[in-house]
């Protein structure tokens, strides 16, 4: 293990002026970041900037929430199984746009169905509650869109 344990992550070029442009549309200062995620104004100089190229999952799940943009890491495809590092074929993508955020939610399921190791009953519940979830969101919308209109 590197570091005390902490899982590392692999492949993130480019994670740093991510984080450095959320945190901006934030209207967060490193130091009040830093604040936030338990963390040195420098350390998150640090990652900005690149010094800091392989951070922990758990600070950057941190930070990610702090800054409130979904996290994806991409595809999974290159991680052993024993290793506890995270290796990644792709590079961290923070998306705050809705849109954005749906798609790469989409695309990281995808991945995941896509896992020979899921049985097909897996897979089946997995897509059966997707299909769930998008009906009581439109009803939702169809709803608000019907108050609105009646107001």
């Amino acid at each position: 293990m590197k570091k005390g344990g902490k899982r590392r992550l692999e492949g993130s070029a480019g994670l740093g002026e991510q984080i450095r442009l959320a945190r901006v549309r934030q209207d967060l200062s490193q130091l009040e970041l830093s604040r936030l995620v338990g963390v040195s104004p420098t350390h998150v100089s640090a990652i900005e900037t690149g010094k800091v190229t392989n951070p922990g999952i758990e600070l950057v799940e941190r930070i990610a929430q702090v800054l409130d943009v979904i996290l994806v890491l991409g595809s999974s495809r290159g991680r052993s199984s024993t290793s506890t590092t995270l290796a990644y074929q792709s590079p961290f993508i923070l998306d705050s746009s809705p849109v954005g955020s749906i798609e790469a939610s989409l695309q990281t399921i995808g991945e995941l169905l896509d896992d020979p190791k899921l049985s097909i009953e897996t897979r089946k519940a997995i897509a059966d509650r997707l299909v769930d979830y998008a009906r009581w969101q439109s009803d939702v919308l169809r709803r608000d869109e019907d108050a609105a209109q009646a107001g």
